[in-house]
């Protein structure tokens, strides 16, 4: 039989709360916020749809404008 689980937070501090405690290798995000509590915890971030701040500590996260950019962005690595 197969099971799925759902986690649901209603707020972006539980979200990454949440995130941190499953302990994935990478993350895609949408929210500076999140993305920048994660960045010490995770090997690697990213940050679609918002341009990193200027003189932001940035660690693990990189960005994207969109997740078919970063998607393209990987695929050309390979």
């Amino acid at each position: 039989m197969l099971v799925r689980q759902v986690i649901c937070c209603a707020t972006e501090d539980g979200r990454a709360a949440i995130i941190r405690q499953l302990s994935p290798r990478a993350h895609i995000e949408t929210s500076h916020k999140v993305a920048q509590y994660l960045a010490p915890h995770i090997p690697s971030v990213v940050l679609i749809g918002e341009p990193l701040p200027d003189g932001s500590s940035t660690g693990s996260i990189g960005s994207c404008s969109s997740l078919a950019d970063y998607a393209y962005a990987e695929l050309g690595r390979q």
